[in-house]
């Protein structure tokens, strides 16, 4: 059975992980972030409002890329049987300030990026850090209670996985900082 209407969870990062990551990544140059769009918009420029950095492969960052890259791979596996090429972009760390947010949108929309099959989002904040910014999707996740769930734990280190194509939004915050790091990992067409 295929879930691809459906996000999962793990324990990804333990709190020293956490910690390392968030020092690689502020360490990079962090911009504002924007869109992909073929006709930038003043509706793409109010779509999402928080700080990026680009986190390449280095002997820094090899541990994370491997823990990630193992982790996505074995739960698509076991869930949903994307034919999945191995490729990984580069991780995307994210700083969501007070007011900070990324209205809905899926991750596969522009041709660019039409390849991609798993969005992996790893939150690094402590829930305590910050208000607000809670990452929601737009899935048919049903915990094994078969209580509805649409919106991805708060855990410091916990991976939230998804099919590229479900709708998420990151919604404001309200007090605080959220830090998070993404993954995204592209596949052939089909099902294995």
């Amino acid at each position: 059975m295929r879930h691809i209407q459906q996000f999962t969870w793990t324990e990804m990062f333990n709190e020293e992980e956490c910690d390392a990551f968030v020092d690689l990544a502020q360490r990079q140059a962090a911009r504002k972030a924007d869109v992909l769009s073929v006709k930038p918009s003043w509706r793409d420029r109010l779509a999402r409002n928080c700080k990026v950095a680009w986190l390449p492969t280095d002997p820094e960052t090899a541990w994370a890329y491997l823990r990630i890259r193992d982790t996505v791979m074995s739960i698509n596996d076991r869930w949903w049987g994307f034919n999945l090429d191995g490729e990984m972009e580069t991780l995307q760390y994210l700083e969501y300030s007070v007011g900070n947010f990324y209205n809905w949108h899926i991750d596969n929309a522009s041709d660019r990026v039409a390849t991609r099959k798993l969005t992996c989002v790893i939150q690094l904040s402590d829930p305590g850090d910050y208000k607000g910014g809670r990452l929601e999707l737009d899935s048919h996740t049903h915990l094994p209670d078969g209580a509805f769930v649409n919106h991805a734990p708060k855990y410091r280190g916990t991976a939230t996985i998804f099919p590229s194509h479900v709708r998420h939004v990151a919604r404001p915050v309200w007090m605080g900082n959220r830090k998070a790091v993404v993954a995204w990992f592209h596949g052939k067409e089909t099902l294995k």
